[in-house]
C-alpha cells in the first residue's frame, strides 16, 4: 500500500508541473504573484519532471530500471510478493484512480455546460473574486449553523 501511495503522488506531480506551463499560455491576463524561475517553460519543471518520470516507473513496476541498467533485482525478496501480484494490484489501484479522475472531470466538464460554476469561478485568484454579500447576522442558536459558538 505504500508503494501505491507513493506512486500515486508522484505520478499527479507529473502532470501538475507542466500544468503551471499550460495555464501561463491559456491564461496569460491572469494576475500571478509568483513566478517559475527558468523562463516561460521553467528549469524547475524541466528538473522535476527528469526526477518524477523515473521515480514513477520505478514504483510501477520494480526492478524495471534496474534491468535496463543491468543489475539484478529479486522483487520476492525485497516485497514479499510476486512480481504478478504486485503489479496487479500496483497497476489495479493507479487504474480505479484514472477512473475515479476521468469521472470528476466529466462531472466539472457537465456542471460548466449546465452553468452551475463557470470557467471564471474555477480561475478565481484573491483579489480579482467579487465579494459574496454579507448575511445578516444571527444570534447563537437560531439555526445557522456556521454562526454557532462552541
Amino acid at each position: 500500500m505504500l508503494s501505491n501511495t507513493v506512486s500515486v503522488m508522484a505520478l499527479q506531480y507529473a502532470f501538475i508541473f507542466p500544468a503551471v506551463i499550460v495555464l501561463r499560455r491559456m491564461y496569460p491576463h491572469h494576475r500571478r504573484p509568483y513566478k517559475v524561475p527558468g523562463g516561460p517553460v521553467g528549469i524547475c519543471v524541466i528538473v522535476t519532471e527528469f526526477v518524477i518520470i523515473p521515480t514513477s516507473i520505478s514504483l510501477l513496476w520494480p526492478g524495471l530500471i534496474d534491468d535496463i541498467l543491468g543489475r539484478s533485482y529479486d522483487i520476492k525478496s525485497s516485497w514479499g510478493t510476486s512480481k504478478i501480484f504486485f503489479e496487479a494490484v500496483t497497476l489495479g489501484t493507479l487504474a480505479a484512480v484514472i477512473v475515479m479522475a476521468v469521472v470528476f472531470w466529466w462531472v466539472g466538464q457537465r456542471n460548466v455546460a449546465k452553468g452551475i460554476i463557470g470557467e471564471n469561478d474555477l480561475l478565481a485568484i484573491e483579489g480579482e473574486v467579487q465579494p459574496t454579500p454579507v448575511r445578516p447576522s444571527m444570534p447563537p442558536g437560531s439555526g445557522d449553523p456556521a454562526r454557532e459558538t462552541v
